[in-house]
């Protein structure tokens, strides 16, 4: 038997954390982050990530899609960011980074 929550209307869900607590919880990351939504598009970056990551700073941030955000490290970590959405297990990857291209761990896993 499956269950739902649902908030009355006019309330928050509580089911769900706030997206300034999920933005917090990122900017206390000390590396480039980034949280996707189920259905692959940014929920929330942190400030390193905002160097590292392609986001589109007069855009909603909701409005990004992963193959977008994670161009500049190939099909690899795109892959490996949508398989974990799938329900597939933790992924790692190595990417390059920036223009010495620097390998880099990219690390993909389920939040929730």
């Amino acid at each position: 038997m499956a269950t739902t929550q649902t908030a009355a209307p006019g309330l928050p869900d509580a089911s769900q954390p706030p997206a300034g607590h999920l933005a917090a919880l990122l900017e206390a990351l000390p590396v480039p982050a980034v949280l996707f939504g189920d259905h692959g598009r940014a929920q929330a970056v942190n400030q390193l990530g905002r160097q590292a990551f392609v986001i589109d700073e007069r855009a909603p941030l909701a409005s990004q899609p992963v193959n977008v955000v994670l161009l500049p490290f190939g099909a690899p970590a795109v892959a490996a960011v949508q398989s974990v959405a799938r329900g597939g297990a933790p992924a790692l990857c190595t990417v390059l980074c920036g223009r010495t291209r620097r390998p880099a761990e990219l690390r993909a896993v389920p939040v929730g």
